[in-house]
Parts: structure tokens; sequence; C-alpha cells
């Protein structure tokens, strides 16, 4: 959902620089004007995210199927709704511990 509309566009975007860049010689991410940090920057922004994409629908199914089978409901759902969008809200943000 709205990780995937935060994450994948920046990936796109560096992508086609990088094929400006090599196509078309656009220097965008030539070293001498720290080319490479950007990319690494615009990398990640797109890969931190990415993890949450893959890991975050699996929560989501555990906490509904758990219950269903146990016949109990979750005790701290309010909890677990607000700790998701928290992690979704912090992926976006924490790119940077890569670099």
């Amino acid at each position: 959902g709205v990780l995937v509309l935060l994450a994948f566009p920046v990936l796109a975007a560096a992508l086609f620089a990088l094929e400006a860049d090599r196509k078309f010689g656009a220097h965008i991410f030539d070293a001498a004007n720290g080319g490479a940090l950007l990319w690494q920057h615009l990398f990640w922004f797109f890969g931190h995210p990415e993890v949450y994409i893959i890991a975050l629908p699996f929560f989501g199914i555990i906490s509904e199927v758990i219950p269903v089978f146990s016949r109990k409901p979750m005790f701290g759902y309010i909890g677990l709704i607000s700790a998701t969008i928290a992690i979704a809200g912090l992926s976006v943000t924490v790119w940077a511990h890569h670099m």
C-alpha cells in the first residue's frame, strides 16, 4: 500500500537517472559530483522500506489467523495496529542508517 507508493517511485527515478547516466552521459552519478553517495541514498530509500513491504503482510496474516484458530480475541489489537503503522512510518525515515 502506502510503502509501495513511497518507495518504488524513488527507485524508478534512480534507475531512470542511472540509464541517463549510462546512455547519454548525464554525469548524475559521477564520482566527482558525489554521485555514488546519491545513488546509495536513493537505493536505500527504497531498500529499507522494501524489507517491511515484504514482512508486514505476514504480520497481518498471523495476527488474523491465530485468533481464529484459538477462538480467542487477540490481546492488544489496537497496540498491534499502532505498531504496524509506526513501523511503516519509520521504515521510510531510517534509510540513512545503512550509510
